[in-house]
């Protein structure tokens, strides 16, 4: 399987030495969703902590600030994403195409799903499925 997230604001590293945890901040109307998570915990996913900062969208980067002295962001990996109502996700059947070309192929099977052109969209991938037929794969 392939899941399609539309709206992914910003990756990046972090400066430092990192730890073993990913850093998840979902940038939602009423405030931020803070997500801790350790990516190999008995090959899946453990949310190891969780945090809700309450503020208004002008009031965002005071809330990043509060997050980044508790020590949010000193993981391997930090993400910001916009919350639910501001992105979109699609189930897409697997393109034949090399891992390296998945989010471009994915580009243009979305090109009428989306309200603005397919170009200006950005694209994150995730295959799901591994055990399934090449042909049943998403």
């Amino acid at each position: 399987m392939l899941i399609m997230l539309s709206g992914l604001l910003r990756k990046w590293q972090p400066k430092g030495r990192p730890g073993s945890h990913v850093t998840v901040i979902e940038w939602r109307e009423d405030g931020l969703l803070a997500l801790r998570v350790n990516p190999s915990a008995l090959g899946q996913p453990q949310v190891q902590d969780a945090q809700f900062v309450e503020c208004a969208p002008g009031k965002r980067e005071a809330g990043i600030a509060r997050l980044a002295k508790q020590g949010w962001f000193v993981g391997r990996r930090n993400i910001v994403m916009l919350g639910i109502h501001q992105r979109q996700m699609a189930l897409l059947p697997r393109p034949v195409v090399p891992d390296a070309e998945l989010v471009e192929a994915a580009r243009w099977q979305l090109q009428g799903a989306l309200d603005y052109p397919p170009e200006e969209a950005v694209i994150d991938v995730l295959r799901l499925g591994l055990d399934e037929p090449p042909a049943r794969q998403q």
